[in-house]
């Protein structure tokens, strides 16, 4: 038996057919069972896990051969089709109605007894319409004049024109003839239009230029003070320098300072502006001084609510809105020009 089998991980299995084998005894006492007690061991087999392919057999193929058939052509399917509907017609049956071959008593008497108008011709017999007599009635007939009847206009109207005599249509195809017109007179006009069209154009465009640029010329020293006021730091409104009798010169600006150039007839100034947290009397005590006698080398001026400081040497300064003015000149300014000066600055 040995030789019949193989043994695989304690498992036996047939050395043919490849399956597993199970003994009713283990395989130590299989030897000795059979030896001893004569017993016969019964060996059972069991089918294996994995199922036998399957095969078909290959089925032969019942797609046409396109390369070998040819499609029909449109004109032997319209004979075709004409020969089907011949065979039709012919072996088509035509059922005749009953009227045809046979009367139907019924409506002939119903149609018998319908009244009819004797004043209609087809519903008359033939006897009675042989006697109806025939009028014939006299039309008069009016020879047509060789000339037609001419209107008698009342007198004093007048006349009536025809409008559409040979004449007048051709005094109109005449006045409206454009065949004469000179085709290079009239490009040469249209050209001269849209000359004078762009320059017209060009004008008013250059004047236009010209305005911008003066407006932007008087308003040049605004300009440049509110850049300057940018580069500086200083948020102020431009000074009216022409009511406080000055003239604008130019304008400068630091880190912190804006410096705007003023003249007059006489001397020239330096208004200098920065901005400062100091109010007038803590900017005055950092600046002045006091001479041995004890007097203060500045005075003091009143202009409303606006207090103003003239020093000794003809210079003046003012805190206004958070901004320190100080005016430097040539000559001091008088007292009535400096008010002017703080009240439009």
């Amino acid at each position: 038996m040995s030789k019949q089998t193989i043994t695989i991980n304690g498992k036996r299995y047939h050395a043919i057919t490849g399956e597993l084998l199970i003994d009713v005894a283990s395989p130590e006492d299989h030897d000795a069972l059979a030896n001893t007690h004569k017993i016969n061991v019964t060996t059972v087999a069991v089918k294996p896990l994995i199922k036998p392919a399957v095969h078909h057999t290959v089925k032969p193929s019942q797609t046409l051969m396109r390369s070998a058939v040819k499609k029909p052509s449109a004109r032997a399917l319209a004979i075709r089709v004409q020969h089907e509907l011949e065979n039709e017609l012919i072996n088509l049956n035509v059922a005749q109605k009953p009227s045809v071959t046979s009367i139907s008593h019924a409506r002939l008497e119903r149609a018998q007894s319908t009244l009819r108008s004797e004043q209609i011709t087809r519903f008359q017999n033939a006897e009675n319409a042989s006697k109806l007599p025939v009028q014939h009635a006299h039309v008069p007939v009016r020879i047509a004049p060789d000339k037609p009847e001419e209107v008698e206009l009342p007198a004093g109207a007048p006349q009536p024109k025809p409008s559409n005599s040979p004449e007048d249509m051709f005094t109109r195809a005449i006045a409206n003839a454009q065949h004469h017109a000179d085709i290079k007179a009239h490009t040469k006009a249209y050209k001269q239009r849209v000359r004078r069209h762009f320059a017209s154009l060009a004008v008013g465009a250059s004047a236009l230029l010209v305005i911008a640029g003066f407006a932007a010329y008087l308003n040049v020293p605004s300009l440049q003070i509110r850049v300057a006021g940018m580069q500086a730091g200083v948020s102020t409104t431009n000074p009216n320098f022409a009511k406080a009798g000055f003239s604008y010169t130019g304008v400068t600006s630091t880190q912190s300072k804006r410096v705007i150039g003023l003249k007059t007839t006489e001397a020239n100034y330096r208004l200098v502006q920065q901005p400062t947290n100091w109010a007038g009397g803590q900017m005055i005590d950092h600046i002045s001084s006091v001479s041995a006698s004890g007097t203060p080398n500045f005075k003091t001026l009143q202009f409303g609510d606006q207090t103003v400081y003239r020093l000794n040497n003809g210079n003046a300064t003012w805190v206004k809105n958070g901004t320190w003015y100080q005016l430097n000149g040539d000559r001091a300014i008088g007292d009535t020009q400096l008010q002017t000066l703080v009240q439009n600055s």
